[in-house]
């Protein structure tokens, strides 16, 4: 199996609650292709609760972490290519 060169805090979507009111944040991860390999987010939604006035770095925040996993085909080259998209949702 192939795994990622970079570490899993390099693959992390990170949302941060600066608003005055609490958010739902979503993930979906839609895969593109046939590249052999698989994707798949750790959280797929998590709730932020409302920031603090004046005080930024109380700001709630959370991570979602995407993991690959299988072998890559031949259509996998150096040059890159795009296994799949995340879409984020802040409701």
């Amino acid at each position: 199996d192939w795994s990622s060169d970079v570490c899993s805090s390099d693959l992390a979507v990170t949302a941060t609650n600066h608003s005055n009111a609490e958010v739902k944040v979503s993930f979906t991860y839609t895969p593109q292709g046939d590249t052999g390999v698989t994707a798949s987010m750790s959280k797929d939604s998590f709730k932020l609760a409302a920031g603090v006035e004046n005080k930024p770095n109380e700001a709630a925040t959370d991570s979602s972490i995407l993991t690959i996993t299988g072998t890559p085909n031949n259509s996998v080259t150096a040059e890159g290519v795009t296994i799949g998209t995340i879409t984020v949702t802040i409701e």
